[in-house]
């Protein structure tokens, strides 16, 4: 019974850490003070060169290839199961950035069944309109960098023929905030007047998105929500004519954990070692581990372990090798400093091993 028990508590502890992982634990704000023009570190942000362009004028339902982000970015880091540290981006010309995977040419919705990494600040089946285009550009220095990406005259949607709007995505670096920001924006005569979609997913399942409603700039993670426009004319809420006035949808992941502190190694063998260390954050989703075989590193991503987890054992190492590790505190969309457990040297044989 006692064994019972234990088994028990083990599984509820399980289903409380998925339950946490949640796209409900993203704070959703909105304002309309915000400027195509600088971001929210007040980096300046100038789209009309040193851009790379991703889709050109005249495109429907394309592409493209992997493009650098420029620093890692987590986004709904453990909601699905989706344990990701993204570094590359694609996009398509219906208003769709996908991270750390191709995007589908003909993409027009935010969640899809198993699909993680989706942002889109608006997407239908859209096309870039005869001057227009999708590029995008890094702004800012480390640690407060900033990707933007644009969808610069778009045809909203591609029944119409002219430059119906401007807008943009934007990732954080450190604090994993993403960013839409509104320049003119409407629906061409003869464009769609429904089924529009705005948010971020990791999956079509309740509290793994987030969706917005334009019309009172609400959001649900329950379900996905399609907005509906009047086609010949300016959209209600996400619309405006001058930097200042910009509509900014931002998405804040929770707040950086509490990084933990270094203990020292223990059950050393000739092939294994148990890192140990003290679980200082409240909030993290996992703990992440890196190894080295030189102090400068370059460190490489090893395993993660449950939230709450003071140690962990790392198998499958070179007898009388010097080894150094690192391990980090991460939530959804953030992750504490690295911190050094030192170097720790494997025995030099393995006849005691157990």
């Amino acid at each position: 019974m006692k064994k019972f028990g234990i088994l028990l508590a083990l599984l509820l502890l399980s289903l409380i850490n998925a339950i946490a992982q949640s796209s409900a634990n993203y704070t959703f704000t909105t304002i309309t003070t915000g400027s195509l023009s600088q971001d929210m570190n007040s980096n300046a942000i100038d789209m009309s060169s040193g851009t790379t362009l991703l889709i050109d004028y005249g495109s429907d339902n394309v592409r493209t290839s992997m493009y650098p982000i420029g620093f890692e970015f987590l986004m709904l880091y453990g909601v699905n199961n989706s344990f990701y540290r993204h570094t590359t981006f694609s996009v398509n010309s219906n208003g769709v950035m996908r991270l750390g995977e191709y995007n589908q040419g003909n993409r027009s919705y935010i969640a899809q069944d198993g699909e993680y990494g989706i942002i889109s600040p608006l997407v239908r089946d859209l096309a870039t309109g005869s001057t227009g285009k999708v590029h995008y550009k890094l702004v800012g220095a480390a640690p407060n960098r900033c990707l933007v990406v644009e969808w610069k005259n778009m045809e909203i949607d591609v029944n119409s023929s002219t430059a119906d709007g401007t807008y943009q995505a934007r990732l954080y670096e450190t604090t994993g905030v993403v960013e839409f920001v509104y320049g003119e924006m409407n629906v061409g005569v003869g464009g769609g007047t429904s089924n529009y979609q705005i948010g971020i997913s990791n999956d079509n399942d309740a509290t793994r998105f987030v969706s917005v409603q334009s019309s009172d700039n609400t959001i649900s993670t329950a379900a996905v929500i399609n907005n509906s426009y009047t086609a010949g004319t300016s959209i209600p809420n996400l619309h405006s004519t001058a930097d200042g006035s910009r509509r900014i949808y931002r998405f804040t992941p929770p707040t950086i954990p509490t990084a933990p502190t270094a203990q020292a190694y223990s059950n050393i063998q000739c092939n294994q070692v148990r890192l140990n260390w003290t679980d200082n954050a409240t909030n993290e989703v996992q703990y992440e581990i890196y190894q080295a075989t030189n102090a400068a590193g370059p460190f490489t991503y090893n395993s993660r372990v449950a939230a709450n987890s003071n140690n962990t054992t790392i198998y499958n190492l070179l007898a009388n090798t010097n080894y150094y590790f690192r391990v980090r505190a991460v939530t959804e969309g953030t992750a504490s400093s690295m911190v050094d457990l030192g170097i720790v040297t494997t025995s030099a044989t393995c006849g005691a091993c157990e």
